[in-house]
């Protein structure tokens, strides 16, 4: 272990130390869809396999990180909104501090036009999913009458119902072209 003070001496307060470990999930989580692209027999194979890691079903062979990923879910869970809502969001951005967060919505993005070219919006409805992935787990929890998903707090439940909202999308909405 290390003493508060040694944390202190790289990290300004506990808002800097959170954003860190935001920034090694998100950087991972994208190395981790990135993997299962790489496997997937079709453009929505890879968007299955890419909501499935948003929703924390991992491959048995992940990249290796050198924290516990299930517990960087767990803190992203509890207290990711805090790593944004606050009131100097636009001065941690211009820092780029949401980079890995960015750039993983926008490689969501990529997939959803993978499987539908000019789809209107797509980095609007990747953060929705990358948000749903992690903030519905936590009414799943703590506010259960929010979702139905609550009955079973199950990771595969989560992933397939998000799936089928990105499928109603992705057939439904209109495209720029």
């Amino acid at each position: 272990g290390c003493t508060e003070v040694s944390i202190y001496k790289y990290f300004a307060n506990k808002q800097r130390l959170l954003q860190y470990h935001f920034q090694l999930y998100w950087m991972w989580l994208r190395q981790v869809a990135a993997q299962e692209v790489v496997q997937a027999a079709d453009p929505r194979d890879a968007l299955r396999r890419v909501v499935d890691v948003l929703c924390g079903i991992w491959p048995t062979d992940p990249p290796p990180l050198h924290v516990d990923p299930a517990a960087l879910r767990r803190l992203v869970i509890a207290e990711g909104m805090k790593s944004y809502m606050h009131k100097h969001v636009d001065d941690d951005n211009a820092r780029r501090l949401f980079k890995p967060y960015k750039d993983l919505s926008a490689f969501v993005a990529d997939r959803l036009l993978a499987c539908r070219q000019g789809l209107s919006m797509p980095r609007s409805f990747a953060t929705t999913l990358v948000e749903m992935a992690h903030s519905l787990p936590f009414a799943m929890e703590h506010l259960p009458s929010l979702t139905e998903l609550s009955e079973t707090r199950d990771p595969r439940a989560l992933a397939d119902h998000l799936y089928e909202r990105t499928i109603i999308y992705l057939e439904h909405i209109e495209t720029t072209t």
